[in-house]
């Protein structure tokens, strides 16, 4: 289990005690979730029961979050509702968070749905951030980063941002597709 909202505060309040209030520190957790979560594309599975015959599903997931659809072992393609021909004879598509599969499965079973994750809000001090519990310590240097800048401490922000860097680093090495990290790497950026 990683840190929750309460642990990652109290270590980032050990690393750099500042006055700032715990609503504020709560919300800088939930941005910083929110934004890395946007920027890895970390994926997530989520699993629905289909029934023989029946097309659509509810599954709320937004369309561009959607990565692809497994449904009995065989995987969906995705069909642009104003497009022509997929040249797919399986395919999905998505409308108003319904899931809508042609052809419909022929028997009972369950689909697949792999998508970018967004994560929920943390709404009290016990709840953990969705990121893997490996990198919490990214939101302890984060909120000593908003810390000192706040307290006008610039080379303070400066050492944390340098950890903070590290582990996004590490992140990205385990979310990114590896091609655009060699692509960064070798242009230097």
């Amino acid at each position: 289990m990683g840190l929750t909202a309460a642990q990652i505060i109290e270590k980032a309040d050990e690393k750099y005690p500042n006055a700032r209030p715990e609503v504020d520190k709560l919300y800088d957790i939930n941005n910083l979730n929110k934004r890395l979560h946007r920027k890895f594309k970390i994926p997530t599975a989520q699993t629905f029961e289909v029934l023989a015959q029946q097309a659509d599903y509810p599954t709320g997931i937004d369309v561009e979050k959607f990565i692809s659809v497994v449904v009995g072992g065989q995987e969906y393609t995705a069909k642009k509702l104003l497009s022509s021909a997929t040249g797919a004879s399986r395919y999905y598509v998505n409308l108003n968070g319904f899931t809508i599969l042609h052809p419909p499965p022929d028997k009972d079973g369950t689909m697949i749905v792999y998508s970018y994750s967004t994560p929920p809000d943390l709404t009290g001090l016990d709840d953990t951030p969705t990121l893997h519990e490996d990198y919490h310590m990214i939101f302890v240097y984060y909120l000593c980063i908003q810390g000192a800048e706040s307290m006008k401490e610039y080379d303070a922000a400066s050492g944390f941002m340098v950890q903070f860097n590290d582990i996004e680093r590490e992140i990205m090495t385990e979310f990114q597709d590896p091609e655009i990290i060699t692509i960064m790497n070798e242009s230097g950026w």
